[in-house]
């Protein structure tokens, strides 16, 4: 059964009243197949970062403060959002392609390009969209789709590319630069400001995920010895600026 199929399975207590924002049905969603160089792949191009990632506890306290009962997860990589939450809320899932993790709950899960979406208006509370939006070469129509198919709200996140003065000065940057699949780099107030422009009103922004600097000074100095566990532990209590690898948004449908 279709991860569009209309919502079975779930606890009564999830259940969408009549007043409430129609479940997704059948019929709603055309299943496209991906567009780029993915799809000229010939066969399913291996990434391993998005099969294996795991529950982030911040984003996952979002949908769960934040989100409707009835959730698309635009974007939804290994599912394990989906999985995690299929108990408590009228979840499914979408990604370009499938995941062997799937195979758990295949009926939560459709295969789809979340650039396409289908869905009549208002058909689900709330989407959510992790790490997505970078993706793609015009992320505010993806934007104004996502208000089209929720009544309530978003709750995304993209990486943070706002790069400190130090962080120049040293010629540094965060990984996630290096990802050629990424085509849109997102400060906080840039992705706010995207979302505002699609008709959305933003209640919460965030930055979220720091970074672990202990590798890199591991690398750079000598921590060996009482003397260097010291430094290590004067460092960290010196610290003043925190690099946060994310931005995370919740807005509301205006």
């Amino acid at each position: 059964m279709s991860a569009v199929s209309s919502i079975r399975g779930v606890r009564e207590s999830t259940r969408a009243e009549p007043n409430e924002s129609p479940v997704l049905s059948p019929t709603s969603m055309t299943i496209t197949p991906p567009r780029g160089e993915w799809a000229n792949s010939p066969e399913p191009l291996p990434m391993p970062a998005y099969a294996s990632r795991a529950l982030n506890p911040v984003r996952l306290a979002a949908i769960e403060h934040h989100a409707g009962r009835t959730i698309l997860d635009a974007g939804c990589g290994n599912g394990a959002y989906v999985l995690h939450l299929a108990d408590q809320f009228q979840i499914r899932g979408i990604d370009w392609q499938p995941f062997d993790t799937w195979k758990v709950r295949p009926e939560l899960f459709s295969v789809g390009d979340v650039t396409r979406l289908e869905l009549p208006e208002d058909s689900v509370e709330t989407v959510v969209s992790f790490e997505c939006l970078e993706h793609f070469p015009d992320p505010g129509a993806i934007l104004r789709n996502f208000r089209r198919i929720c009544s309530r709200n978003v709750i995304l996140t993209v990486p943070n590319c706002d790069i400190t003065a130090g962080m120049r000065a040293s010629l540094l940057t965060y990984y996630h630069y290096t990802d050629p699949s990424h085509l849109n780099f997102f400060t906080l107030d840039e992705i706010a400001n995207l979302c505002e422009k699609a008709g959305f009103r933003v209640g919460v922004r965030s930055l979220i995920n720091p970074l672990d600097l202990d590798p890199l000074l591991g690398e750079g100095y000598d921590f060996a010895g009482p003397a260097g566990r010291f430094a290590r532990w004067w460092l960290r209590k010196r610290q003043r600026v925190t690099y946060q690898l994310t931005c995370l948004v919740v807005a509301e449908k205006a």
